[in-house]
């Protein structure tokens, strides 16, 4: 997503909250850049139906997001049964948290 950097500058971020689910569970986490996984748990960044990076508009001006496509009300929702382009139910689960 975000393209290769540091290993000390990458986090493990959870789509369920850690806190409460209190499981680590790698279907359910993504490795992101730091400040990526902050916009992440701030919800101004989500990850949409068909996989690709979406911002909040508030955030769409700056240069090192412009890349990512803008957060709409639309991509909230998950994809249809046994779709292969959707990470499943921790994807919706977050979205229907950002949207």
């Amino acid at each position: 997503m975000t393209g290769a950097a540091l290993a000390e500058l990458l986090e493990a971020a959870h789509l369920r909250p850690f806190a409460t689910t209190e499981r680590h569970l790698i279907r359910e986490g993504l490795l992101l850049h730091s400040d990526i996984h902050r916009l992440f748990d701030s919800g101004l960044l989500a990850i949409s139906r068909d996989l690709t990076v979406r911002i909040a508009p508030s955030i769409a001006g700056h240069a090192a997001y412009s890349p990512f496509g803008r957060l709409h009300p639309a991509h909230s929702g998950g994809s249809p049964a046994g779709s292969r382009s959707d990470c499943g139910a921790p994807c919706r689960y977050h979205r229907h948290l950002v949207t």
